[in-house]
C-alpha cells in the first residue's frame, strides 16, 4: 500500500509540474492507458475521484481503454448531468 501511496505522489507531482497547476482535493490522476507506470505528462489527467471509478467500471465492463479524446468526451458528459 506504501508503494502505492508513493507512486501516486509522483505522478500527481509529475502532472502538477508538466501542467502548471494543482490537482483539487478529491481529485485523481488517471492513466490514459491504465499503465501506471507509464507516466509521460501527456498519459495523465485529473479528474473527480467519482468520476475516475465510474469511468474504471466502465473500462471493466467494456474490456476497453478510453483514448484520450474518449476520456476528454467522458468528463464533458459527466459535468454537465
Amino acid at each position: 500500500m506504501e508503494n502505492k501511496r508513493r507512486n501516486s505522489k509522483k505522478y500527481r507531482s509529475i502532472y502538477e509540474n508538466y501542467f502548471k497547476k494543482k490537482i483539487p482535493a478529491g481529485w485523481v490522476v488517471h492513466h490514459i492507458d491504465c499503465n501506471e507506470n507509464n507516466n509521460t505528462p501527456l498519459n495523465l489527467i485529473a479528474m473527480p475521484e467519482r468520476m475516475h471509478n465510474k469511468m474504471h467500471s466502465l473500462i471493466t465492463k467494456h474490456k476497453k481503454f478510453p483514448n484520450r479524446k474518449e476520456i476528454d468526451d467522458f468528463i464533458s458528459s459527466w459535468m454537465n448531468e
